[in-house]
């Protein structure tokens, strides 16, 4: 029984949280851009990560950002 308790216990700690940007928090990411020297290109095109730091957002924000823009 203690296995079992063990096991389901690893299973949640492995599992990831989900997160999904609201479309204020993807607007908000892509006026950032705008108002940004690096501008919308940038958030396009610019690598993932990158994009991410510079426009204070999450991946995820800009991931939906490009595909908006797309």
């Amino acid at each position: 029984m203690k296995d079992a308790v063990m096991e389901r216990e690893t299973v949640q700690d492995n599992r990831l949280p989900s997160y999904t940007p609201t479309r204020e928090e993807v607007d908000a990411l892509i006026l950032r851009a705008r108002q940004h020297p690096l501008g919308l290109d940038f958030l396009k095109t610019g690598a993932l990560e990158a994009a991410a730091i510079i426009f204070e957002a999450h991946v995820f924000a800009v991931e939906s950002a490009r595909q908006r823009l797309a």
